[in-house]
């Protein structure tokens, strides 16, 4: 199973993906950090949350199964990164 979280710290989106099973000294590890300068758009398409970045890159992450309360702060989160863009 993969996990994965979300943060938006200044003009900067931190993220990972990672295994559920995995320690945290590997989660740790496997965080991302990308500038809004770089983020062309972000948006939903069915229950993936999908992130355009630089010329042709792309990031997704799969939103199946995420509770009401997660999917509103989902919601939040991106609208505060398309505002910013």
């Amino acid at each position: 199973k993969v996990g994965w979280w979300l943060s938006l710290e200044d003009n900067v989106l931190y993220y990972s993906k990672f295994t559920v099973f995995s320690t945290w000294k590997r989660r740790r590890s496997s965080e991302f950090a990308l500038s809004l300068t770089k983020i062309d758009s972000i948006k939903r398409e069915g229950f993936n949350l999908v992130v355009n970045y630089h010329p042709s890159k792309r990031i997704s992450f799969n939103t199946f199964g995420v509770d009401k309360k997660t999917d509103a702060d989902l919601d939040l989160l991106i609208e505060e990164i398309a505002s910013k863009l």
